[in-house]
């Protein structure tokens, strides 16, 4: 990976204050992290840019970001986001800014994504939008829970309900 400072010219008192804010960041162009664990599964994020806090250098912003989960046995998840923010020691990612994760042929778009790496578990949240060959849901939150491929709807308020459009297909919906 190629790291670039990219420090700003300061003209007047904001622009300094920007300056001084920005000192800890360096620019990194075409990002890519891959790892496995030990059951075989991998986990592959790349993003065209990012930015690098040297106050939190675990921490990586990404723009323009795809990630793949490679479940071993169970198939491929990829998720296309606006934003991430990847945490490269324990590999956990918050995605943000439309967000649309495939898996089969379940498509689901929303606002926020939180892969947990280490628990084998997406969180999603805020306009959730699941689509499939014969279902539309909307809900607020959506959990995944990847070694069971179990998983659960819900509303931020239990008295609201979770939409589903669906279609009988043989009887079964």
């Amino acid at each position: 990976l190629d790291v670039v400072v990219s420090p700003k010219i300061s003209i007047n008192e904001n622009e300094s204050k920007e300056k001084d804010k920005d000192k800890n960041k360096n620019s990194i162009e075409k990002i890519e992290y891959s790892t496995t664990d030990l059951e075989g599964n991998s986990y592959n994020i790349t993003s065209k840019s990012g930015e690098l806090d040297l106050a939190n250098p675990e921490i990586i912003t990404m723009l323009d970001v795809n990630a793949k989960i490679i479940l071993t046995d169970r198939g491929l998840i990829t998720i296309e986001a606006d934003f991430a923010k990847y945490n490269s020691t324990n590999y956990n990612t918050n995605f943000f800014n439309n967000i649309l994760l495939k898996f089969e042929d379940h498509n689901i778009n929303s606002d926020k994504l939180d892969f947990f790496f280490d628990k084998n578990q997406i969180l999603m949240s805020d306009n959730i939008i699941y689509k499939s060959s014969m279902t539309e849901m909307n809900a607020d939150i959506l959990e995944i829970d990847l070694i069971t491929k179990n998983f659960r709807l819900l509303m931020y308020n239990e008295s609201d309900n979770i939409k589903i459009k669906g279609q009988l297909n043989n009887g079964i919906n």
